[in-house]
């Protein structure tokens, strides 16, 4: 499905920010007691649906997620390396080979493991960028031929304050053309993201 209407076009260009991207990952669970990871990092957020496509859509929900560590910058290399290829087979069979690096989970539905995430400073503000190998919030997804993989991708704006807002694109394809990373095609609307909070 390729759609050059205004709801993609205002996604792509939020998700431009995905090139200087983030990686997450799980903390590790020994054998008889969860250990708490020090570097984990988790996040609270209320997140609304912004249109009438998808699960979401119309509804407001808490939204967690959990960040354990930051993508390397040859592992971010090799995930824009295979997402130049705009094979869908080979993008969906890579995402999914990687290690889980943390989790989504937004309040009643399915969570999923996120393969990456990255951060980045401008001044005293922070972006945080996250992305699963699958959808998240599936329920009701708009399908079509035409899309060949679905992944899901969340900013998460810091001002200097620490007051976070942003957003959730829960089923989107993207493609690398002329080196920019777009959106061409969104099975749901994007989940707008209130109040995120890190907790303790």
């Amino acid at each position: 499905m390729k759609t050059g209407n205004r709801r993609v076009a205002s996604i792509a260009k939020a998700v431009a920010v995905f090139l200087v991207g983030v990686l997450v990952a799980t903390a590790p669970v020994a054998a008889q007691k969860k250990k708490k990871n020090p570097n984990e990092e988790r996040y609270k957020a209320i997140a609304m649906g912004t249109g009438h496509t998808g699960a979401a859509a119309g509804h407001a929900g808490f939204i967690e997620f959990t960040i354990t560590r930051f993508t390397t910058p040859e592992e971010r290399a090799k995930i824009l390396e295979v997402m130049a290829t705009n094979d869908g087979n080979k993008i969906t069979s890579y995402l999914e080979d990687l290690p889980a690096v943390g989790r989504i989970n937004l309040q009643g539905r399915r969570g999923e493991d996120l393969r990456y995430a990255y951060e980045f400073m401008d001044g005293d503000k922070r972006t945080i960028v996250v992305a699963s190998d699958r959808p998240v919030a599936s329920l009701n997804l708009v399908h079509s031929p035409g899309i060949e993989y679905l992944i899901a991708v969340g900013i998460l704006n810091f001002d200097e304050k620490g007051n976070g807002t942003g957003q959730l694109m829960p089923a989107i394809e993207l493609e690398i053309k002329d080196g920019r990373l777009d959106v061409i095609a969104s099975a749901a609307d994007p989940l707008k993201l209130t109040k995120i909070t890190r907790e303790k």
